[in-house]
């Protein structure tokens, strides 16, 4: 049964026939409940793997991308998740119903406004990785407060290693020893940089695998 906690004029809250409605980001919306009994089409079949596939990848990044997408849904009804979704689902897929799958390569994790990094190269060295990029004609003071976020993707394991405010970008390069449980497993790499000043991000960066 659905409720007005406001009055006549409040938001409605709760099951009403087939539509059930809700306050989301201060706004009332309502949905369409129930069930379809006609076979999906295969364009509805390949739509609902491909949204299958991009929310299971972004499970364990969502520490990662609730800060990477943050200032891009200020002031919108969206979420972080929702962004990255929506974005995900557009440019990171490929293939065709039913081997639809991720591209790592075109994954983004983080969006904004600072420059993204460039230039990358991901090194595996026994234990530990190291990911370098381009610093040339940068000095701690032409990138103000730009400090790096790193995100570890562990497709076989589904698990995520982030790590943020690490090193400078002026710096260069990010070092790390890969957790024991972690080594010999396939592991996508992602860069982006936040200004711990204003909280603005940039886009990230795939910087390789390794297989």
């Amino acid at each position: 049964m659905g409720t007005q906690k406001d009055g006549l004029h409040g938001p409605v809250e709760g099951r009403i026939g087939n539509l059930v409605h809700y306050v989301l980001n201060g706004k009332n919306v309502s949905r369409l409940i129930g069930r379809s009994t006609k076979p999906a089409s295969l364009k509805q079949r390949a739509v609902r793997q491909r949204m299958k596939v991009v929310t299971e990848f972004l499970r364990s990044t969502l520490y990662y991308i609730n800060l990477g997408f943050a200032t891009e849904v200020l002031g919108t009804d969206k979420n972080p998740h929702n962004a990255a979704v929506s974005y995900n689902f557009t440019h990171a897929t490929v293939g065709e119903y039913p081997e639809i799958q991720i591209d790592y390569s075109k994954v983004r994790v983080s969006s904004g406004t600072l420059a993204p990094p460039t230039g990358l190269t991901l090194t595996n060295q026994l234990n530990s990785l190291e990911i370098s990029w381009e610093v040339a004609g940068l000095t701690s003071q032409g990138t103000g407060g730009d400090r790096s976020m790193v995100l570890l993707y562990f497709p076989e394991q589904d698990s995520s290693l982030i790590f943020f405010n690490d090193v400078q970008r002026y710096q260069g390069i990010f070092k790390v020893e890969i957790p024991a449980d972690s080594r010999n497993q396939r592991m996508e790499a992602y860069l982006a940089f936040s200004d711990v000043g204003t909280h603005s991000t940039s886009p990230s960066a795939w910087a390789g695998s390794i297989l």
